[in-house]
C-alpha cells in the first residue's frame, strides 16, 4: 500500500520522495540488524518443533525411550532453520555495508541505486565497500 502525498505534489516529487526514504532505509545498519533480529525470532519459533523431530528419530533409532504416544511431526523444519539462520547472517552483514558506505556509494543509493553487494544473496567477496 502506498502512502498517500501531498495533493499538490508532482509525481516527480513523489518519486523524489520515494527515493530518499528508500536510501535512508537501505544505509541504515540498524533497519538491516533489525531484520536479522526478526529472522532470529523466527528461528527461536520453530526450534520445538525441530526438539521434537531429533527426539522421535533418536526414539526410531532405538538410541533413546520413547517418552510418548504422540506421532512424530511430518517436518523437520531443520532446512528452513539453516535458511533462516542464512538470511540473518546476510542481514548482518549488509547492515555492516550499509555503515561503511563510500561519498560515492552514498550518493548512488541517494539517486535510487541499491548496491551490488546489497542487492542479492552472493555477498561473500563484498570486502567493505558497497558497490
Amino acid at each position: 500500500m502506498e502512502e498517500p502525498g501531498r495533493p499538490d505534489e508532482t509525481p516527480e516529487e513523489r518519486d523524489k520522495a520515494k527515493i530518499a526514504s528508500f536510501s535512508q532505509y537501505v544505509l541504515s545498519p540498524e533497519a538491516w540488524f533489525r531484520i536479522a533480529d526478526e529472522l532470529g525470532a523466527a528461528m527461536e519459533l520453530l526450534e520445538p518443533q525441530i526438539e521434537r523431530f531429533w527426539e522421535c528419530f533418536r526414539a526410531d533409532a532405538g538410541v533413546v525411550e520413547k517418552k510418548d504416544s504422540e506421532p512424530p511431526p511430518n517436518h523437520s523444519l531443520i532446512n528452513v532453520h539453516m535458511m533462516l539462520a542464512g538470511f540473518a547472517i546476510e542481514n548482518l552483514r549488509k547492515g555492516h555495508l550499509a555503515g561503511h558506505p563510500t561519498w560515492k556509494e552514498r550518493k548512488k543509493v541517494e539517486a535510487g541505486e541499491l548496491p551490488k553487494c546489497l542487492d542479492g544473496h552472493k555477498i561473500l567477496n563484498s570486502q567493505g565497500g558497497l558497490v
